[in-house]
């Protein structure tokens, strides 16, 4: 009787090994595809990240750039404005310079207004 559950072991376990074949297999095709997505997956990421660190430093490099020409821009024209003439006029004659900004204001009014 020994003998005759031993083959009935040997049966069950040679059916498991056999059912579980394609399904190991089929676990190892998914393992592959799994694999092979996230490799394409990360590389696709790697790159991005690649191209939005270079887009930004343009964008810090432009910024930077522009940041430097308005100070110099500005500057400059502080300068212009320290030599002008309609500043040392205005500081020279303050009330003259009220009067002729009220007039100036007046005849605008004047110009624009609907009647």
């Amino acid at each position: 009787m020994a003998s005759q559950a031993n083959p009935n072991k040997s049966n069950s376990t040679n059916t498991k090994n056999s059912a579980a074949n394609p399904a190991t297999a089929n676990a190892a095709h998914e393992d592959f595809f799994t694999d092979r997505v996230t490799s394409a997956l990360h590389e696709t990421i790697d790159n991005l990240a690649a191209r939005a660190h270079n887009t930004e430093e343009s964008v810090r490099n432009a910024a930077s750039q522009s940041a430097h020409a308005l100070t110099e821009k500005q500057h400059e024209l502080q300068q212009n404005w320290q030599k002008s003439k309609v500043r040392t006029f205005a500081s020279k004659n303050p009330v003259a310079t009220v009067g002729i900004a009220f007039a100036a204001g007046a005849l605008l009014t004047s110009l624009f207004s609907k009647k």
